[in-house]
């Protein structure tokens, strides 16, 4: 029994559920927004100190009104799965594509999951830089933390929100499924 609770229930079973695959397909947006973002700063701007505390600004205004949603969802989300059309849902079989039910709800579980984790990681460290940002530590090679700073708070930000692409989809395709059982 512990094999099994060790293998289906987690933070490496997210990981595992949620998969490389989902994770490059919701990159692909943020490294390339992230990517022309910064070198575009890198080019015209003169402070990167103040668009990396921008940055910060709008994620800590943004995201808890975002992660405060996500839960929100979430929780709906898993009343769903204490009634008797998950139970349905959970038998339903797409031979034709492979796939089923139960990786149906895994997927959406791992996605909502994945998608407030990195929400709310996302939060902790702009609070986190907001605060180095305003001790005033003055080093060599500023410009260049500032920038992979730019880069890495972008990627976070734009995953965050385009993560959720992926979780309207597979919300409507519940909806689709309980409708069609």
């Amino acid at each position: 029994m512990n094999e099994f609770l060790d293998k289906h229930i987690g933070f490496w079973s997210l990981l595992k559920t949620y998969g490389r695959r989902n994770f490059i397909k919701d990159s692909i947006v943020p490294i390339i927004t992230a990517t022309i973002v910064t070198v575009v700063a890198f080019i015209y701007c003169d402070d990167s100190h103040k668009l990396l505390n921008k940055i910060v600004d709008l994620c800590i205004l943004i995201l808890p009104s975002y992660l405060g949603l996500l839960v929100a969802a979430y929780t709906l989300l898993l009343t769903l799965l204490t009634t008797e059309v998950i139970t349905k849902i959970k038998d339903v079989i797409d031979d034709k594509n492979n796939y089923n039910g139960r990786d149906l709800i895994r997927t959406l579980n791992s996605e909502f999951a994945v998608c407030v984790l990195i929400t709310g990681f996302t939060l902790f460290l702009s609070v986190i830089l907001s605060v180095v940002s305003s001790l005033s530590i003055t080093m060599g090679g500023a410009d260049t933390v500032n920038y992979l700073g730019i880069f890495l708070m972008l990627f976070l930000l734009v995953f965050s929100l385009t993560i959720l692409v992926g979780l309207i989809e597979d919300l409507y395709n519940i909806g689709q499924t309980t409708t069609l059982i």
